[in-house]
């Protein structure tokens, strides 16, 4: 099984057990971005993440730092007591 595929089945099992949490999915390889803003619809997340393919994001760096950034904005305006965010590489 490749990195990918384990992510993404490790995904599907972490959003069914986090029924009423909200999540979001970001990308990152020479650049970050976010795929799917922070949204309760996990069944959007899920086929969105379905479609990300190795090289999406690029191929050659790993922009870590810029996907931090990224993804520490995405919880600006949320009021919830504990944020977490999940990294695979």
């Amino acid at each position: 099984m490749t990195n990918l595929k384990l992510l993404k089945k490790s995904w599907l099992i972490l959003s069914q057990k986090r029924k009423t949490d909200k999540l979001a999915l970001s990308v990152f390889a020479d650049f970050a971005y976010t795929v799917v803003p922070l949204t309760y619809d996990k069944e959007s997340v899920i086929k969105m993440l379905d479609n990300i393919e190795i090289g999406v994001a690029g191929r050659r760096k790993t922009a870590l730092y810029e996907a931090l950034f990224l993804s520490s904005k995405l919880f600006n305006n949320s009021k919830s007591k504990r944020k977490n965010c999940y990294f695979a590489y």
